[in-house]
């Protein structure tokens, strides 16, 4: 993600994309920096640091706001990404994400706005296909695989998806990974962030590393 100048900041609340049951951003303060992560769609948050001045002066604009110990948020998703502000000043540009409810009074004040990536399509045939598991915060962490792999990733609990506004891409927690090695070779694959699918695929033969505890899953 381009920082340009010193800022970047990651908004919350926007209309279009947030869901009720995910949590909301969080920033901690240290000195003069602040790390700001933030809730998007289906829940992604992006994790930035940036300068906590620039923070007090625009961050009201941009319709962002403080929270700590959610749980439910990920971090750093590929897709989906909310929409952008840009807008240059005599000291530099500065460029977030923002409140969907700001974009109005944004636009009035001379921002340039974007409309945010649509979702990422599902692959259901080629070399590549979609796989997902299903996650305890209401959406579904994706990525594509070879048919073969879906195979191996459906035995231990991944599904084909069908609803692409539910996909969380290349975000953070990372489900568990599961490995094992056998007469063709070593395999490994996602499986769900869930103790039930992580004692199977153990059962199963396979080791499992063990659950980002973003998951909460003790």
């Amino acid at each position: 993600m381009a920082i340009v100048s010193d800022l970047t900041f990651e908004s919350i609340n926007n209309a279009a994309f947030a869901d009720p049951n995910l949590a909301v951003p969080v920033f901690s303060i240290s000195g003069d920096v602040i790390s700001l992560d933030v809730k998007a769609l289906t829940g992604d948050a992006y994790t930035e640091l940036t300068n906590e001045q620039k923070f007090n002066a625009y961050g009201g604009e941009l319709g962002l706001a403080l929270a700590s110990g959610e749980v439910g948020v990920f971090y750093g998703a590929n897709s989906p990404k909310p929409p952008r502000a840009r807008k240059k000043f005599t000291d530099g540009t500065v460029s977030s994400f923002f409140d969907n409810a700001k974009r109005r009074t944004l636009t009035a004040s001379g921002w340039t706005l974007s409309n945010g990536d649509a979702a990422q399509g599902i692959r259901t045939d080629g070399l590549a296909v979609t796989v997902a598991v299903d996650t305890p915060y209401n959406y579904q962490y994706a990525w594509n695989i070879t048919k073969a792999e879906r195979r191996t990733a459906t035995s231990l609990g991944a599904i084909v998806p069908t609803d692409p506004d539910r996909l969380v891409w290349g975000s953070f927690p990372k489900p568990p990974r599961a490995r094992r090695k056998d007469a063709d070779g070593s395999k490994s694959t996602f499986i769900p962030p869930d103790l039930q699918a992580i004692s199977s695929a153990i059962a199963k033969g396979w080791s499992v590393e063990a659950p980002d505890p973003d998951w909460n899953l003790a």
